[in-house]
């Protein structure tokens, strides 16, 4: 007995696999006739160039030869003083104050003034020792109200007293979109943790806060009583608004987390009377 076979017709659901081949498939060919259209646009404007350049007097094609070269050479030397961060070269040093070596009174008050040679012990000399007084310098207030009040060291400016990343005009190296970049410290980068506290090293007022400046993301800039100005940068968070007095000692922000492989740290200037200083030399550590 024959059999009848049925035909059953199977309808086959595209997986989301399929679908997204081709999709891709779709992506890929209009990307490579883009490609084409332009390369042949390319094409053709070299071509119409070349075509100019050879209708150009010989004269005329040697001016054009130098000028391709030096534009060139004016984009390479573009390029790497961009990279080489000329633009910031290191600051000089401030000059050396000789005044602190200018000639001064003796102290006439000093208990270990020399006595002449006749009140020395044993001397042979008949006439009897006269006592030396000392002339009496009697000082005007002004003068003590004139003279200038000693410097004082600044407070260490986080709590943790870590190394130090980089210290000051020392050469830093940075990446820079698979380039390394390259410039000269005027500051310096002390190791710390991630939200530690940043102290005010002086008394003093809040001139500036920024929240993306380059190098350092967030910062605090004070200038302070005795004439320095100190700049906080690389924080995670600002305490402090412009125009606030700031005591020595206050929390002004938090220290940021560091980019890999970079450790966290604290970036801090100190400017006086224009120019950048070591922070080492004015701070307490």
């Amino acid at each position: 007995m024959a059999t009848r076979k049925k035909n059953y017709q199977v309808k086959h659901k595209k997986s989301k696999f399929s679908v997204i081949s081709t999709n891709f498939m779709r992506f890929k060919t209009s990307f490579l006739h883009t490609c084409r259209q332009g390369l042949g646009v390319v094409t053709a404007g070299c071509q119409k160039l070349v075509a100019f350049y050879r209708g150009l007097p010989a004269s005329l094609r040697i001016v054009a030869i130098y000028a391709l070269v030096v534009m060139v050479a004016v984009s390479i030397f573009i390029w790497r003083f961009s990279m080489l961060r000329v633009a910031e070269p290191p600051v000089a040093e401030p000059p050396f104050d000789w005044s602190a070596y200018s000639p001064t009174e003796p102290d006439l008050n000093n208990s270990n003034n020399e006595l002449p040679e006749n009140n020395i012990e044993g001397s042979n000399t008949n006439e009897p020792a006269t006592e030396v007084k000392p002339d009496t310098v009697t000082e005007t207030p002004s003068e003590e109200a004139d003279a200038p009040a000693p410097f004082v060291k600044g407070e260490w400016p986080v709590k943790v007293k870590g190394d130090l990343f980089y210290g000051f005009h020392e050469t830093v190296i940075q990446n820079g979109f698979g380039y390394p970049l390259y410039y000269i410290s005027k500051g310096i980068a002390i190791e710390t943790k991630s939200g530690s506290e940043v102290f005010a090293s002086w008394d003093g007022i809040v001139v500036k806060t920024m929240s993306l400046d380059k190098p350092h993301g967030q910062s605090v800039m004070i200038e302070h009583d005795n004439g320095l100005v100190s700049y906080y940068g690389a924080l995670q968070k600002v305490s402090v608004n412009v125009g606030d007095r700031v005591s020595r000692g206050q929390t002004i922000g938090l220290v940021a987390a560091g980019f890999e492989p970079e450790p966290d740290y604290l970036y801090m200037e100190i400017i006086k009377d224009g120019r950048v200083v070591n922070p080492v030399e004015y701070l307490f550590q």
